[in-house]
C-alpha cells in the first residue's frame, strides 16, 4: 500500500509541477483579462440596450403625452371657441350681404310705391277725374250733366259732363 501512495504521490506532483510550469500560474493576471474583456463588454451591451429601451420609452411617454393633451378640455375648449369665432364673423358677413339685399329691395320698392303716388302722377302731366269724393275709373262711371273736379298739376277745374262716349282701348 505505501507503494501505491507512493506511486499516487508522485503523480500528484507531477501534475503539481507542470501546473505550475503553466502560463496561468506564472501569469495569473492574464486569467482575468480575458474575464475582464468578457465583462466589459456585457456590461456595454447592457448599457446600449438600456439606452435603446430608455429612448423607445420617452417616446412612447412623448405619444401619449400628446394624446392627453389632444384630449385635454381645456384642448376641445379653446378649438370650440375658434370654431365659434369662425362662425361668428360667417354669420356677420351673411347678416350683411342679407341686410344690403333687403335694403336695395325696399328702395326699389318705395320706388315703385313713389311711382304710385298721384302727385307725381298728375305732376307729369296727367289730370285726375272726380266726381265729389270718388275717382272716376271709366266712362261708363260718367252721365250726362253730372259734375266733375279735374285735378291738375296746377289746379282744379269744376265740369259739367254734357255728353258720354265710351271706347275700348
Amino acid at each position: 500500500m505505501t507503494t501505491a501512495v507512493k506511486h499516487s504521490l508522485s503523480k500528484k506532483q507531477e501534475a503539481l509541477r507542470i501546473l505550475s510550469q503553466s502560463v496561468i500560474f506564472r501569469q495569473p493576471e492574464r486569467l482575468y483579462d480575458g474575464y475582464l474583456q468578457r465583462l466589459d463588454q456585457l456590461q456595454l451591451r447592457l448599457k446600449q440596450g438600456l439606452n435603446a429601451e430608455l429612448v423607445r420609452n420617452q417616446q412612447k411617454v412623448q405619444e401619449q403625452v400628446h394624446r392627453l393633451e389632444q384630449l385635454s378640455p381645456i384642448i376641445k375648449i379653446q378649438r370650440y371657441q375658434d370654431r365659434i369665432q369662425q362662425l361668428k364673423k360667417l354669420l356677420r358677413s351673411q347678416m350683411a350681404v342679407t341686410y344690403d339685399a333687403k335694403v336695395a329691395e325696399v328702395k326699389r320698392l318705395s320706388e315703385a310705391l313713389l311711382m304710385l303716388d298721384t302727385s307725381r302722377i298728375v305732376a307729369r302731366g296727367y289730370a285726375i277725374v272726380k266726381k265729389g269724393e270718388v275717382v272716376v275709373a271709366s266712362a261708363k262711371d260718367l252721365k250726362e250733366n253730372d259734375q266733375v273736379s279735374l285735378l291738375m298739376r296746377d289746379g282744379q277745374v269744376e265740369l259739367e259732363v254734357r255728353d258720354v262716349k265710351t271706347k275700348e282701348i
